[in-house]
């Protein structure tokens, strides 16, 4: 079993954006047995908590949390840092990406922090299933559904369900143990298939074997995409393909073809010429060019060939 701290978290929030704040953490420890079987290790705790901002009128039809019930409770900030694993730990959740934003809005470090996600997982495992939570817990334990599902948006029990549903998922994949379920769920979050926008449903590696998904994916990287695995799922598979110089330069010639070496930041990449490797910024989403912003080559640009 690992010595590392294994909780699964879920929040209910003022509201669904960035910076939404707790108004209750439900939280479980869970571990593996030595024969390999997830367990929790204690039972599924909810606390609530008072937010800076207001809660919307969408939360409270959701959680049924209103500002009067969390009047007398403590500070946000205060549950969740007495609350959370300081330093190491994995923390599981279905969408946990949310999750660890309302926790890093309470002033919790999640830098060292192993996430899982149960929604990642649950998509890789089962494409064609309906992956809320709630959806797959009547799919994978109806009976118990048909109990306990009236009282989902409660964060204890929405814990519970996560730690049931994810006890399926690691016998289904054959996951013993936590560092295992870990490279699994990073392995599930990579994406394959676009899930949004004009080219939703088609296959990633498909669009990447045609220009103008090549270009789509420039398009997406310019406007700052938020989901660190898309990008660098889009940014590997750019690299090696090739960009056409529409402006040359001394270094570069208009109508020539350069291979993109590699990515050096989420909106920087590497092109080689025969005199010189040349670091290029991706802007102009509309025209799809990339124009350098190294001064020796600050006036060529270029576009997905």
């Amino acid at each position: 079993m690992s010595d590392i701290v294994a909780m699964a978290i879920d929040f209910e929030a003022t509201d669904a954006t960035p910076d939404a704040q707790a108004t209750q953490i439900g939280y479980c420890s869970i571990a593996f047995s030595n024969k390999g079987v997830l367990n929790p290790t204690t039972d599924a705790y909810a606390k609530s908590c008072r937010p800076d901002r207001d809660i919307s009128y969408g939360a409270m039809a959701v959680t049924g949390i209103c500002p009067e019930d969390l009047e007398a409770a403590e500070s946000h900030e205060k549950v969740l840092l007495d609350q959370m694993p300081h330093g190491a730990a994995y923390i599981i959740g279905h969408n946990i990406d949310y999750d660890l934003q309302v926790a890093r809005n309470s002033g919790v470090d999640t830098s060292q922090y192993k996430s899982i996600c149960t929604l990642a997982i649950a998509r890789h495992l089962y494409p064609d299933a309906d992956h809320k939570l709630t959806a797959l817990l009547y799919r994978f334990d109806y009976d118990y559904a048909r109990q306990h599902a009236q009282n989902a948006h409660s964060a204890a029990h929405d814990v519970r369900f996560c730690v049931r549903l994810l006890r399926m998922f690691c016998r289904e994949a054959g996951i013993t143990d936590m560092q295992s379920l870990y490279e699994f769920s990073e392995m599930t979050r990579i994406p394959t298939v676009m899930t949004f926008g004009k080219e939703k449903g088609k296959k990633i590696k498909d669009l990447a074997a045609t220009k103008s998904g090549r270009g789509y994916f420039f398009y997406l990287i310019s406007e700052d995409i938020s989901d660190p695995y898309l990008l660098a799922e889009f940014q590997k598979s750019l690299t090696g393909t090739e960009l056409e110089c529409t402006k040359g330069n001394k270094n570069y010639t208009k109508g020539r073809k350069y291979k993109i070496d590699r990515f050096v930041g989420n909106r920087q990449l590497v092109v080689s010429n025969d005199l010189s490797e040349d670091v290029l910024n991706i802007t102009s989403p509309k025209s799809l060019n990339l124009a350098a912003i190294d001064a020796y080559v600050g006036d060529a640009s270029f576009k997905p060939a």
